[in-house]
């Protein structure tokens, strides 16, 4: 479990969000639930919350915000980049208050909880305050004051020393974003109060057989060390500045390496479910090709088969009203000679008659044929 100390170096103002994974509504909720128990001016607590982890809702929300002011060429995250929640900070007016202080105090205790559930936020302020009213529905009586925008990082931030007083953060050419921060030798000051409590107490222990070497006390009984105050001086300036740098080097590369994690978890995820897809993808064009043979070979039983219909067809009914080739006319009707196959029903459609008719002219008793024989066949015009 990380510790205060880690949280609050590891929260960095993330600007570049894995989109696609979205925050889930309990999640900002509890988030939610530790800023209200923060301190507040007075315990008049007058903050209130709203929470968005919808698509479609953060869609609305982010073309109304400003990002990275000192980042001239950067014109905010693209889409896939963009944040995966929004929480807005508001004022309830009527609860007075100093909303500003408890609000600074509410985003930081949020963002540090997130940052615990491996999140990452920005504090925005430079917001189109009147379309965001208009977008989400601000409750009448309240005032949007700031939006913090969620997700899971998509980029790596880290801490420096200030170089000369400058603390304009920047993004280097590998994408690394750099915040320098003033040296602690540099924000935390010495006092008139301070210097005059020194002098004090520098005045009773000598006063009680103290010594002082290179402005440090000693009892009477401790014998100070003989060395060169400002060798040593030096040489501890020099230590903690080494022990700076390494601290900045060992957080820059947890943090590379957290996001190279995040990284190689999506890629395997996203080698596997290509696996998966290829395999489906095969067996898939193995049906195909089973379904394009079978349908390939009732084709052809279909076309032969209609082929076979329509040579029979032709060869018995031959062209136009015509009696079929080697039929012998005669008087009042024609003479046939049965073939191998054929019967009453082909013969009476061959020379436009009925199947009676031939049988009364033949005085057959049944349909029966035999291939040779002769057939009269009445002419079905004849009166």
């Amino acid at each position: 479990m990380a510790t205060v100390e880690e949280l609050v170096v590891r929260n960095r103002s993330c600007r570049r969000f894995c989109e696609a994974r979205r925050v889930d509504p309990q999640t900002l909720t509890a988030l939610v639930d530790l800023a209200r128990r923060t301190a507040s001016a007075g315990n008049r607590q007058p903050l209130r919350y709203m929470a968005f982890t919808a698509a479609a809702d953060c869609e609305a929300i982010f073309p109304h915000l400003r990002w990275a002011a000192l980042l001239k060429d950067w014109r905010g995250p693209a889409a896939g980049e963009r944040p995966a929640a929004y929480v807005f900070v508001l004022a309830h007016t009527a609860d007075g208050g100093i909303p500003q202080c408890d609000a600074g105090i509410a985003m930081q205790t949020l963002l540090l909880a997130a940052a615990e559930r491996g999140l990452a936020g920005c504090m925005l302020g430079a917001v189109d305050r009147p379309k965001l009213a208009g977008a989400c529905g601000l409750p009448a009586g309240h005032e949007l004051l700031y939006v913090v925008a969620l997700g899971e990082p998509a980029e790596v931030c880290v801490l420096e020393d200030a170089r000369g007083g400058d603390t304009a953060y920047y993004r280097a050419a590998d994408g690394v974003h750099h915040v320098p921060k003033r040296q602690l030798s540099a924000v935390l000051l010495s006092g008139a109060r301070t210097a005059a409590l020194a002098a004090l107490l520098a005045g009773t222990l000598l006063s009680g057989g103290c010594r002082t070497v290179d402005d440090r006390f000693y009892w009477p009984w401790e014998e100070p060390p003989q060395v060169d105050s400002a060798r040593q001086e030096q040489a501890l300036l020099r230590a903690q500045h080494d022990s700076s740098l390494n601290r900045n080097q060992i957080e820059g590369l947890v943090q590379t390496q957290q996001a190279l994690d995040t990284r190689l978890g999506r890629l395997e995820a996203a080698s596997a479910e290509n696996a998966r897809l290829r395999a489906d993808i095969a067996a898939l064009r193995r049906d195909v090709e089973q379904v394009r043979a079978e349908r390939d070979s009732l084709r052809k039983e279909i076309v032969d088969d209609l082929t076979d219909r329509i040579a029979k067809y032709m060869a018995t009914v031959g062209a136009g009203n015509r009696p079929p080739t080697g039929a012998t006319l005669k008087q009042s009707g024609y003479s046939h000679k049965v073939e191998t196959g054929q019967t009453l029903i082909d013969i009476a459609k061959a020379y436009k008659t009925t199947v009676t008719a031939i049988r009364k002219a033949n005085n057959l008793k049944d349909d029966r044929l035999r291939p040779g024989m002769t057939l009269f066949i009445p002419d079905p015009s004849a009166p």
